[in-house]
């Protein structure tokens, strides 16, 4: 078998068993930590606008903040590959400066939310609509170092560890909505008001926290990672062990990640936003609730099928260009239909609007997405050797990551004005 030929890959930790000798449980839970650390701040941001907008601009800033976001995050990571492109360094340097860097400003903007909310409160809504817009741009542009390091990460882990980078990404879905809520019941229990003060109070908790667990990812990297017998041998290599340039490296794994692209772009060309459009046939609950549920069961059914990918055998048979391709294309052909036709008739009488259709499209949708993008994902590191490539890799899946997520969410948008006319 060619090593360079992703047409025959097989990827061991398909169906590698939970007591792998090579997944020491402390990576695997390093990995898990860098996947929840990373991506936290976001899901506890994106859930305090519906009640914070009020500081920040009034209801357009979610738009603005998600456009912003994502803008800043692409062009981060383009740099960052022209810049590894042309830095043959050693990687645990580039690693630690990513970390450092990426946990540090993420950190800083989190803090800086708050700060900004306490000073000019909601009386200068335009001025507080830029600050925002000039805090995300920040994070997401730095972020990017962070994320991208955890890609690395989990490009150069064990096969059977890498994999909880990927569930650490999603369980921030998982558990930030109940989390958020309880403290809101918490907040309004001792200040006895839902007003102002409580969501001041919650905002500044939440995003304090999570801009601490950001930063502790610089300590996980420099007392754990850095020692860790499974990455220390890899990260301390010579300048001279490096391996291939990304040009190279991207030619060996164009096929896998042109499908991940392609699987990043269907999925979020359909969520959030046309399930943002459904409404329920039961009187039993609110639209408002009915969609937070949908959404809240998007990440939890992702992580069901990246744990079906992980546990069992099954998809050991999958492993090959042919088999990625296979569900890639299924999901698209499959799914986009049942979303657009679903959201098409939401005012009528049909199958594709009924409340337990939508669930179970739901349910298909992140569970396929679940077992789809962690199959690419745990290929494309098998195609290499080196560490220097193996962490190319990682900056390539990164990129690939919010380039799908940008483009998806503006085809999204096209969808939406499609189904008004």
């Amino acid at each position: 078998m060619k090593e360079s030929d992703p047409e025959t890959i097989e990827v061991i930790s398909a169906g590698e068993p939970i007591n792998d000798k090579n997944s020491a449980s402390g990576t695997r839970f390093q990995m898990f930590y860098y996947g929840v650390s990373g991506v936290l701040f976001w899901s506890v941001f994106i859930i305090q606008l519906p009640f914070t907008n009020s500081y920040f601009g009034g209801e357009k800033a979610p738009f603005y903040v998600s456009l912003v976001y994502g803008l800043s995050s692409n062009i981060s990571r383009v740099i960052l590959m022209i810049a590894h492109s042309r830095d043959r360094g050693a990687v645990g340097r580039k690693l630690r400066r990513q970390v450092y860097l990426g946990s540090s400003f993420t950190a800083v903007g989190m803090f800086a939310f708050p700060i900004c909310m306490a000073i000019f409160s909601t009386n200068y809504p335009q001025t507080t609509f830029w600050i925002c817009l000039a805090i995300t741009a920040i994070v997401g542009s730095f972020n990017s170092l962070l994320i991208t390091g955890g890609f690395a990460l989990m490009s150069l882990s064990p096969p059977g560890s890498g994999q909880f980078f990927l569930l650490g990404l999603t369980a921030t879905g998982i558990l930030t909505w109940p989390l958020m809520m309880l403290l809101r019941l918490i907040a309004e229990s001792l200040l006895g008001t839902s007003g102002s003060s409580t969501t001041f109070a919650v905002a500044s908790f939440s995003l304090s926290v999570t801009g601490i667990l950001c930063l502790s990812s610089i300590l996980m990297y420099k007392f754990k990672t850095a020692k860790d017998p499974n990455f220390s041998a890899k990260l301390h290599r010579s300048d001279q062990e490096c391996g291939a340039g990304i040009i190279e490296t991207t030619k060996r794994i164009w096929s896998i990640v042109f499908l991940l692209w392609i699987s990043r772009v269907v999925t979020f060309s359909l969520y959030p936003g046309l399930v943002g459009l459904w409404t329920p046939k039961s009187a039993m609950y609110s639209t408002s609730s009915f969609r937070s549920f949908l959404y809240y069961l998007g990440p939890v059914s992702d992580t069901i099928g990246q744990l079906i990918f992980r546990f069992t055998r099954v998809f050991k048979n999958c492993s090959s260009i042919c088999g990625l391709t296979a569900i890639t294309i299924s999901r698209a052909i499959i799914l986009i239909p049942l979303f657009l036709l679903s959201t098409h008739f939401d005012s009528a009488e049909s199958v594709f609007t009924e409340d337990w259709f939508r669930v179970l499209l739901m349910v298909l949708f992140s569970v396929s997405m679940g077992i789809n993008y962690s199959l690419g994902n745990a290929m494309a590191p098998a195609a290499v050797d080196s560490p220097d490539e193996k962490y190319t890799v990682g900056v390539i899946l990164s990129f690939v990551a919010m380039n799908g997520l940008f483009v998806g969410s503006l085809i999204g948008i096209g969808f939406k004005e499609l189904l008004n006319t």
